[in-house]
């Protein structure tokens, strides 16, 4: 029996590279569908224009590249996990699923902190 576990961890199997494929694609369209939402979101910055001094400028940069900044790293993450797995035989369907997760959660730290910034 653990000579067939040993086989069946030794061949990386197909439909983990299929799942991981697709589930990349989801990270890279969710990627680019979110930093445009949040690019929308700064529009809120017209609101800064009567009071300029109350508005958090640091913050205001911070919301703009947080999502396409994460959505990049889970985007250069999968593609150094296909690469790895391939001589080591790992299941790599984890890495854009952790960088989906990531990604969602930045785009919500970025929504909120676009509300912080602007009073």
């Amino acid at each position: 029996m653990t000579t067939s576990r040993r086989q069946r961890r030794s061949r990386p199997g197909g439909l983990d590279l299929a799942v991981t494929l697709v589930l990349l694609l989801f990270l890279v369209v969710g990627g680019l569908s979110l930093s445009f939402l949040a690019l929308l979101n700064q529009m809120s910055v017209a609101a800064c224009s009567g009071n300029p001094a109350a508005c958090n400028d640091d913050l205001l940069a911070w919301a703009f590249y947080l999502t396409p900044l994460v959505a990049a790293l889970g985007f250069l993450a999968t593609l150094f996990g296909l690469i790895v797995r391939k001589p080591w035989s790992l299941q790599s369907w984890w890495i854009p699923t952790v960088g989906i997760a990531a990604m969602i959660t930045a785009f919500v730290v970025s929504l909120f902190l676009v509300d912080i910034a602007i009073p």
